[in-house]
């Protein structure tokens, strides 16, 4: 292990997006097979080195986790003990978890790629955990608001864009056999006016959004909308159209303070030639972004982030398992992740992906309003143990034409009222 190894899990892991208290104080150490961070000449940690290319857990390392799996709920839960903090975090953020040779038929690392024995730690932000409890080994005090970023990935920007014209007629035949003549009327309407009146296409909410102005000096809440620029592939992504109604759409999201950020198609990854092309329509329809998130959240990070580094992306934002609820990479907060090539961190930060509308009705199958209680579970253990929350609702599940049992909008009530309350009590202390 080499001092750039521990600089890195310091700065570009436990430290990276926190503001603490005398930052300069903090000075690390590797000396005789051990490594050594110390807080104000007073305050102390120590462990042995590892082997960064491959990382072994021992007895102890098992025993340590599975104390804080069984005792993370409790109230009186303090966690400072003598353990191989760095080691444990480096584990799990760089995912030495995987069995890499499972991928599903999109080719994504998902819960199947879990080795079994890991799976129950990634069901709390063990990371979050061991960083607060290596803060208060070291006295060090955190600073920064806590974050809740809400996303919006435009996979569609018509819903009639996305039905051939022979369904679309059979649709509306249909409303008229059962004498469904009011729903007709709407929708034919939305169909003629759709492309020239924003407010007549269903796909153009705002509601997945929190524009309420506030004053918390614990809470920061962002807005993000990803956008579909181009389709690359025939079956996964939709061809948008950028017309003026569009773009007023999204200048007037962008001017309530909705940040417009790029969603690299279906076949971006590892496509370098890609993500040019879709970073220059991008900037020519709006300005220059700085962030991503991978359509279909497929993407492979040690391919991916050298083809985002060398055309100037600082953000990615697809780190999660689509088909589950379990913490990818234990963590909540963004980090940066280790080329094994070039044998330094990249540059561009990873913010985890707390939940998203998608994994509940395509993969865990969610109908009835009591499956949410997993939803607002893993919420409330984000706040309570991690330092942000990333969430996603996909713009064409804002419309009854298209919900899957209404799941995208029960999602998303659940989070606007999650912030609202988190807002109302941090303000009121």
């Amino acid at each position: 292990m080499e001092y750039s190894h521990l600089n890195y899990l310091i700065n570009d892991v436990v430290l990276l997006g926190l503001q603490v208290e005398k930052r300069e104080r903090i000075s690390l150490l590797i000396k005789n097979d051990k490594v050594c961070v110390i807080n104000d000449m007073k305050f102390f940690h120590e462990e042995n080195t590892f082997n960064f290319n491959e990382v072994i857990l021992n007895d102890q390392d098992f025993a340590f986790l599975d104390f804080i799996h069984k005792n993370h709920s409790k109230k009186e839960f303090v966690l400072v003990k003598n353990c191989n903090y760095l080691k444990l975090i480096y584990f799990f953020t760089n995912e030495k978890y995987l069995n890499n040779t499972f991928l599903d038929k999109h080719g994504r690392i998902v819960q199947g790629s879990i080795i079994e024995k890991y799976v129950k730690y990634l069901e709390i932000p063990i990371v979050d955990i061991l960083i607060r409890s290596f803060f208060l080994k070291l006295n060090i005090k955190i600073q920064n608001r806590f974050t809740i970023t809400l996303t919006c990935d435009f996979d569609i920007l018509n819903f009639w864009s996305g039905i051939s014209k022979k369904n679309t007629l059979k649709l509306f035949l249909n409303q008229l056999r059962k004498n469904q003549f009011s729903l007709f009327i709407n929708q034919l309407t939305s169909f003629l006016f759709s492309s020239i009146l924003p407010k007549y296409n269903y796909y153009l909410s705002k509601n997945m959004y929190f524009f309420k102005e506030y004053n918390s000096e614990s809470i920061e809440v962002k807005n993000i909308a990803f956008l579909l620029i181009d389709d690359t592939n025939k079956k996964h992504d939709f061809k948008n159209n950028f017309n003026r109604p569009i773009l007023k759409y999204l200048t007037d999201l962008r001017n309530q303070g909705v940040e417009l950020a790029l969603h690299p198609s279906y076949d971006s990854s590892g496509n370098d030639k890609l993500i040019k092309k879709q970073i220059l329509k991008f900037t020519q329809l709006f300005d220059k972004t700085d962030k991503v998130r991978y359509h279909y959240l497929k993407v492979d990070y040690q391919k991916d982030l050298r083809i985002l580094e060398h055309n100037n992306i600082c953000f990615d934002y697809s780190f999660a398992f689509a088909d589950s609820l379990l913490y990818r990479g234990g963590i909540t907060k963004r980090f940066k992740i280790w080329n094994n090539v070039d044998n330094k961190p990249f540059d561009v930060k990873i913010v985890p992906l707390t939940i998203m509308d998608g994994t509940l009705f395509d993969y865990l199958g969610y109908e009835r309003d009591s499956d949410f209680l997993d939803v607002s579970k893993k919420l409330e253990l984000s706040f309570e143990h991690g330092f942000e929350i990333t969430t996603l609702i996909h713009n064409n599940g804002m419309t009854k034409m298209a919900t899957k049992k209404d799941i995208s909008f029960k999602l998303n009530s659940l989070i606007i009222n999650f912030v609202k309350k988190k807002l109302k009590l941090h303000d009121a202390n």
